[in-house]
């Protein structure tokens, strides 16, 4: 399964950079030198998270102390010019400049996304990720991956400076151990891997850092996508089932810190997070909302050229609960959601558009 350097396919993905967004051919082709002061961050967005994305990059570089620089990533999905320009307010304000990916669909076009009503229950940017090692320069040794709907609410540099004790990645554990790890369990056995000796865990991999030479050497990317290919049926979570088989006790354990999940945010107590991630509840951008750290979500994105877009939704369901409102009418909402996405995908399926 394991691939060598020279196999990897160096068509996945073509770069840009700065406004021109023009495609270079060929394989990928980053900065020839990577300052010695600097931590590089992939991000992957379409134009539906673009608000997200610039909330997450404003956290960034509002907090960050020191004398180093961040090169930002960006795995473009489907941004749309407007947020791009948009994105250079950011760049200017914060004098950094953004190197934007795109990826060949075609190829990504193999790994199964499972598409309802004209929407991605799976993002598709969810798999670009694995191929952050042919996106990095190859004088990058180490690196941040974030997932968009994150604030950052200190200096990156903490938790790039991490000790990664020999282990490929330094992630946190999913907030529900023992179903993930039955889960990952079932997993291994289903697709033939012989699970390590020695206890571990499932993590979250929305937010990773990575140490990129291992990634490369191992061939991640490979071992990942070949299991995503293999067993598209069998993966649950997709690219986060596919990594945590391939790296199965190579990862280093972090505090709930670096990446405290908002939907159990309340039962860990975790008083000062240094980085937020807004998943399992819904996103930030609901009127009416009591997700643990929203202050954080308002506070930065009203710095962003989309603060009049702020709010996207009308209620989230930590504000139906703290208010009684989830017993009944959040459960008709609810069913109301789930008749109109039936009738959507209905329609679709009638048209021959659900693949």
């Amino acid at each position: 399964m394991i691939k060598t350097e020279d196999e990897r396919d160096g068509s996945i993905f073509e770069m840009s950079s700065g406004r021109l967004f023009s495609v270079t051919s060929g394989c990928i082709i980053g900065p020839l030198l990577i300052a010695m002061k600097s931590i590089p961050i992939i991000l992957s967005c379409d134009d539906r998270y673009a608000v997200l994305l610039g909330t997450c990059l404003c956290s960034l570089f509002e907090n960050k102390k020191g004398d180093y620089s961040i090169d930002i990533y960006i795995i473009d999905s489907g941004l749309s010019d407007r947020s791009k320009e948009r994105l250079h307010v950011l760049e200017k304000r914060y004098g950094f400049s953004i190197q934007y990916v795109t990826p060949n669909e075609e190829y990504f076009g193999k790994v199964p996304i499972h598409k309802l009503a004209g929407h991605y229950r799976l993002p598709i940017q969810n798999y670009h990720r694995l191929a952050l090692g042919q996106i990095l320069p190859l004088t990058c040794r180490k690196a941040i991956n974030l997932d968009v709907d994150t604030v950052v609410r200190g200096d990156i540099a903490e938790f790039y400076n991490l000790d990664l004790q020999g282990k490929t990645m330094g992630v946190v554990a999913d907030p529900d151990p023992d179903y993930k790890m039955n889960h990952l369990r079932a997993l291994a056995q289903a697709v033939g891997v012989t699970p390590p000796p020695t206890s571990t865990f499932y993590f979250n991999s929305g937010i990773m850092l990575v140490d990129v030479e291992r990634w490369r050497n191992l061939a991640v990317q490979d071992q990942a996508l070949d299991i995503i290919t293999a067993h598209p049926n069998k993966l649950s979570y997709h690219d986060q089932d596919a990594l945590n088989i391939v790296l199965w006790g190579d990862c280093l354990e972090l505090p709930p810190r670096y990446n405290l999940i908002t939907d159990i945010a309340d039962k860990l107590g975790v008083p000062d997070p240094l980085i937020v991630h807004y998943s399992g509840g819904g996103k930030p951008w609901y009127f009416f909302s009591a997700m643990p750290f929203h202050a954080d979500y308002l506070r930065y994105v009203k710095m962003t050229p989309w603060k009049g877009e702020r709010y996207r939704k009308f209620m989230d369901v930590y504000f139906a609960r703290k208010y009684g409102i989830y017993p009944i009418v959040w459960r008709i909402w609810v069913a109301f959601k789930k008749i109109r996405l039936f009738v959507r995908t209905g329609i679709m399926y009638l048209r021959g558009g659900v693949r």
